[in-house]
């Protein structure tokens, strides 16, 4: 669990984009070792928080089926590499070829609970971040804020991810 949390932050590091507390969440469906390898299948979230209008506000991120695989050595897990599922068309057929058959259906079904978990999660760094610097303000999302996302609009998830690099917001 250690190595998944550190694994997803070190591999999103560079996408902190306009915030300044990366976080990230993950449920595992299940692991299997063969040869000192363990392959672990996950939804990974990565977040990446800021303040906005007296908030501390999960400014970006992404939600996304992952299989990860580790090296296990001297009792620690060492990070090898990861394979993400792909968007769009090509969704469906990502997660059948990465995903052994007992979880496929879980992957993109999310319980509520584990849904909750995976917010807690992310809450918890978000908080974690705030306490060491003092702050206090609530933590939330842009709906919190009663924002009107790019999304909301009209425009697709596509072309808001891409402007969502190159456009300011604050």
């Amino acid at each position: 669990d250690k190595a998944v949390s550190k694994a997803i932050l070190e591999q999103n590091a560079s996408d902190k984009q306009l915030g300044e507390c990366p976080a990230e969440g993950h449920i595992i469906f299940g692991t299997k070792e063969s040869g000192g390898v363990v392959t672990v299948y996950m939804t990974e979230r990565y977040s990446v928080y800021g303040f906005e209008d007296g908030w501390f506000i999960e400014q970006s991120g992404h939600s996304i089926p992952c299989v990860m695989r580790f090296e296990k050595k001297d009792g620690k897990y060492v990070f090898l590499d990861a394979e993400y599922a792909e968007d769009g068309a090509n969704h469906s057929a990502s997660i059948k070829r990465m995903f052994p058959k007992i979880y496929e259906g879980r992957v993109n079904n999310l319980t509520k609970k584990e849904e909750q978990k995976l917010k807690e999660q992310l809450h918890a760094y978000a908080k974690a971040y705030l306490d060491s610097i003092g702050r206090t303000e609530p933590i939330g999302t842009y709906s919190d804020l009663n924002a009107v996302l790019l999304t909301d609009v009209g425009v697709s998830v596509e072309v808001s991810n891409k402007l969502n690099g190159i456009l300011n917001y604050s």
